[in-house]
């Protein structure tokens, strides 16, 4: 048997079924939301195997058409009606003439492959505010992908723009220089010469120790990354910006740095700290899993959020539910969160990427949106 013939004849059936796949998602075979049939129905229905399937879904999740879903399968994302179509074969809509291609999202996914819940989200609403533009999205995972390999992809699919979700400016400078519009989604950097849309880290930080503040507290303690993270530091710095608004001498005592990687261990070593000290205390911990791992060490040590521990943690709106109350169940109830909308964030990239189609509109802009604090128990918010 001839190895390298048989797998060329593989990756061939594949690629022709992920196109035949295409086309009936285009055509509304599948509506959006809907799943598609599993592997093995799809292997029995068009005689290939189910290797050959999988690797024709993943093609098409790449693309940003489905999604897997864990015991689920495969749903659709979103579905398109013209007769043009890009490189992938997706048609596109006729009311934009100007563009030819999809708009590139680019986003570094786990090792495994799978996207997280966090860009499952931002990916399905960015679909879904594009298609009201009459646009299309491509996910792009770059993971083992260099900078030029992703900008040369882009280019072979007429990416009209890219929106590069907290990446590495080195992706950012090749696809400059391929020519392709890009947007740093919630990110920034001091060095950054591109568009930026983000939150408001400052506002977000003086938010939160503000909350505190008003509940008394007059030293206030810092659980999260500080080092080389300009997100980190800018919350930090709304932080310290309230606490001396407020005439507190000394804002935020003795900041801990910690990352996702050893958070147990240090939120533990927070806590014991802590216990020397006499009646409530109040931490700052601006990132959901550092939020999560805090709050679960306390309770492992019998305290209670919001009478031992205050604490403000941070999460995405459109995640509070499915992933920041799941993981700690009575954070969101004892418990006050810095919040931001993954909707208007994304709406303001897509606005300023409408506007760097006119070729006068060329110097680099940052745009921050406000952000709320969500108080324990509440489901209002709160500016």
């Amino acid at each position: 048997m001839n190895t390298a013939n048989e797998t060329e004849r593989y990756h061939a059936r594949s690629e022709t079924f992920a196109e035949r796949l295409r086309q009936e998602i285009a055509a509304g075979k599948y509506p959006t939301d809907r799943f598609l049939p599993s592997v093995r129905q799809i292997s029995h229905d068009q005689n290939l195997a189910p290797q050959t399937i999988l690797r024709a879904l993943k093609q098409l999740e790449s693309e940003g058409l489905i999604a897997a879903k864990p015991r689920q399968g495969f749903r659709v994302l979103m579905q398109n009606s013209s007769n043009r179509t890009n490189f992938a074969g997706v048609p596109q809509r006729s009311n934009q003439p100007n563009l030819t291609g999809p708009l590139a999202y680019i986003v570094k996914v786990e090792a495994s492959g799978e996207w997280s819940r966090r860009q499952q989200i931002i990916l399905e609403t960015l679909q879904a505010c594009a298609a009201k533009r009459g646009w299309s999205v491509l996910g792009v995972p770059a993971n083992n992908q260099s900078p030029s390999v992703v900008a040369e992809q882009l280019q072979r699919a007429h990416a009209f723009g890219a929106v590069l979700d907290s990446f590495d400016l080195l992706y950012v400078a090749e696809i400059r220089r391929a020519g392709i519009p890009a947007i740093l989604f919630d990110v920034w950097t001091e060095y950054l010469d591109s568009d930026s849309i983000s939150r408001d880290e400052f506002h977000g930080g003086h938010l939160a120790a503000e909350y505190l503040i008003q509940r008394g507290h007059r030293e206030i303690h810092w659980f999260g990354a500080l080092k080389q993270n300009p997100n980190a530091a800018t919350r930090f710095g709304g932080a310290i910006a309230a606490m001396i608004s407020a005439g507190l001498e000394f804002p935020v005592a003795r900041p801990v740095h910690v990352d996702s990687e050893n958070g147990a261990q240090h939120a533990h070593e927070l806590l014991d700290r802590l216990a020397r000290m006499n009646g409530p205390v109040a931490v700052l911990a601006l990132w959901r899993d550092l939020a999560v791992m805090l709050a679960r060490a306390a309770r492992e040590r019998g305290m209670v959020l919001g009478r031992d521990l205050d604490l403000v943690g941070w999460c995405m709106e459109e995640e509070l539910a499915s992933g920041y109350e799941a993981l700690c169940p009575d954070i969101l109830a004892q418990s006050a969160t810095v919040v931001w909308g993954a909707r208007p964030v994304i709406e303001a990239a897509l606005d300023r990427l409408h506007a760097r189609r006119d070729p006068a509109v060329f110097h680099p802009i940052r745009i921050q949106l406000p952000m709320s604090i969500r108080p324990p128990g509440k489901l209002a918010l709160h500016s």
